[in-house]
């Protein structure tokens, strides 16, 4: 070791070898970062934290991340990411955006003054992290975004751009993303028992993740139609199992069983997703049952997540408690997209009629979802349910608020659904409302 590596260690700081073309001494950027720092050829300047700093980010990361983007094995991560900020082995570009990628997720996660605890500042550090995702993506073209580091950057990326009101999202990237992802990721599965690796599993939630972030959006930018009935993706469901059931390399005899498990969360999505995408598919048949056949529609699949996800969960435990509430968001969600579905097929220019139930359950779900933005029990959490904001309820009180007549339940739904817009990111997209304005 030479003695100007052996005075950086002695100061916390980790540099690139003096021979890297990226190499520029390290200091202390505004962020407070004091790592190893890359000049890129556009002038950016990104700077990876010392082992110190990049560990408390992983902690973050593991307690408020981890558990809402089931997207890394966890244990293999750590290592790898120990071993980059460490400058003991190569870093390719597309494991260093997944490492910023992380850091950012974590940094977005937690409050100013957490982050000052550890020598950063949030506004900084994010520039810092957003400028270090972007200078990866720059260095690989399209055609290798099949890699699955990069996948795993780009869905955390998203989300948490989605998270913060960024209005720059690249869906055409997404769009091609997604294509690599099911290119890569196991199709239809004999029973709920194969053979599998990490990879696989990953490659098949990083699908169902950029399926579900927005949909429509993804679909104009190139995404085949989901309304057509051959259009529904390939990819299985990922199996409902945690970061304990994998080894670190090779294949596993993997099956599935009852109880909460690291990746219930994101699966719970995906579930609902996967509906979502079945509404569209057999919307005829629904419209053609009535009522009954939207209510035997929902009725198996609250079923289903109950038995299979939210009937394991601890209430006593944020992350579990959470999920039983944000299921009552997106079935509300769910039950909305498909009474629209209905509406709109009945009668072409007809007005919507919403029954008292699906009044009620739009009224309810609101409330759920603004009691998660709101009760300290969930704070750390927020970050992210602002990313999954329930558009299809909000529209559909306002819609409900604006053609009925006055009643105790349309001006419930007004205030509930102006919370929420205050709550979320939305209120980015739509005016601002007052609630002097609404209710005749």
């Amino acid at each position: 070791m030479t003695e100007s590596s052996q005075s950086s260690r002695q100061h916390g700081e980790t540099r690139l070898p003096e021979s890297h073309p990226n190499h520029t001494s390290a200091r202390a950027g505004a962020a407070g970062l004091s790592g190893f720092s890359l000049r890129t050829p556009d002038g950016l300047h990104v700077i990876l934290p010392p082992r110190w700093q990049a560990s408390k980010l992983w902690g973050i990361y593991l307690q408020n991340v981890d558990c809402l983007i089931k997207v890394v094995h966890a244990p293999s991560m750590e290592k790898q990411l120990y071993a980059a900020v460490s400058l003991t082995q190569d870093v390719a570009p597309t494991f260093l955006a997944l490492i910023f990628s992380v850091f950012l997720a974590a940094t977005i996660s937690v409050s100013d003054a957490t982050l000052s605890a550890i020598g950063l500042e949030k506004q900084s550090a994010m520039s810092s992290f957003k400028d270090g995702i972007q200078w990866c993506f720059s260095q690989l073209p399209l055609s290798q975004f099949s890699d699955l580091n990069m996948l795993q950057a780009l869905v955390i990326y998203q989300i948490c751009s989605r998270s913060i009101g960024d209005c720059c999202s690249n869906w055409g990237l997404v769009s091609a993303a997604l294509r690599e992802a099911e290119a890569g990721a196991p199709g239809a599965r004999d029973g709920i028992s194969r053979h599998a690796n990490i990879e696989q599993e990953i490659r098949q939630r990083l699908c169902w993740y950029i399926r579900s972030l927005d949909t429509t959006a993804a679909e104009r930018s190139g995404l085949r139609s989901l309304r057509n009935s051959v259009a529904r993706s390939r990819i299985e469901l990922p199996l409902h199992i945690g970061d304990e059931d994998f080894g670190t390399t090779g294949p596993l005899h993997l099956t599935e069983n009852p109880g909460w498990k690291d990746a219930t969360f994101c699966l719970v999505l995906f579930e609902i997703q996967k509906a979502k995408e079945e509404v569209l598919h057999r919307r005829s048949q629904i419209v053609a049952a009535g009522d009954k056949g939207l209510d035997a529609f929902m009725d198996c699949i609250r079923t289903h997540i109950q038995e299979k996800y939210l009937a394991h969960c601890d209430k006593n435990n944020p992350i579990q408690l959470a999920t039983v509430l944000f299921s009552k968001v997106l079935l509300g969600d769910l039950l909305m997209q498909a009474a629209q579905t209905e509406v709109t097929d009945v009668a072409a220019g007809g007005e919507a009629s919403w029954t008292g139930v699906q009044m009620e359950t739009v009224l309810d779900a609101l409330r759920t979802y603004n009691e998660l933005l709101t009760d300290e029990f969930f704070k750390s959490f927020r970050w992210y349910l602002k990313a999954f904001a329930p558009h299809t309820l909000i529209n559909a009180a306002l819609r409900q608020v604006s053609e009925s007549a006055a009643s105790p339940i349309s001006t419930e739904l007004w205030e509930a659904a102006c919370q929420t817009l205050e709550l979320s990111q939305i209120q980015q997209i739509f005016k601002p409302i007052s609630l002097n304005d609404g209710i005749a």
